[in-house]
């Protein structure tokens, strides 16, 4: 596969699977709070998940958009991937570090984040030699 295959086909595949899970956030708010064991009470809870519902789906977006149709956006949607992948998975990694095992659900997310960050990495380093 050529790496501007790659590229689309992470940037798409990154995009689609974010968006489902921010779906989970927005269609029905309680959705993964039912799955934890516990239930959002107030508006307050509902609006932070709605929002996340939101921010997921524009990025998702944003990076199915760049690969379908952007390819001089690919570098920065990569690294925009990368960045928010790290900081997902540095912020679970602390969590367990500080407070313990999550729910299954969430390790496996916070693997999968590091994988995302890692193939993302290997695609982007691997464009960026083979364009020089």
């Amino acid at each position: 596969m050529n790496m501007y295959r790659a590229r689309q086909v992470s940037l798409i595949n990154t995009g689609v699977g974010l968006s489902i899970i921010g779906l989970g956030y927005g269609i029905d708010p309680n959705f993964y709070p039912s799955l934890y064991g516990y239930a959002l009470t107030t508006v307050n809870e509902v609006h932070i998940f709605r929002a996340l519902c939101t921010l997921y789906l524009t990025l998702g977006g944003y990076w199915i958009y760049t690969a379908l149709r952007k390819p001089q956006w690919h570098e920065g949607a990569l690294i925009s991937v990368m960045v928010v992948m790290f900081g997902l998975f540095s912020g679970r990694l602390l969590s367990v570090l500080f407070d313990g095992m999550p729910h299954w659900l969430l390790f496996f997310y916070m693997m999968l984040e590091m994988a995302v960050f890692a193939q993302t990495w290997f695609i982007w380093r691997k464009s960026r030699f083979s364009e020089s």
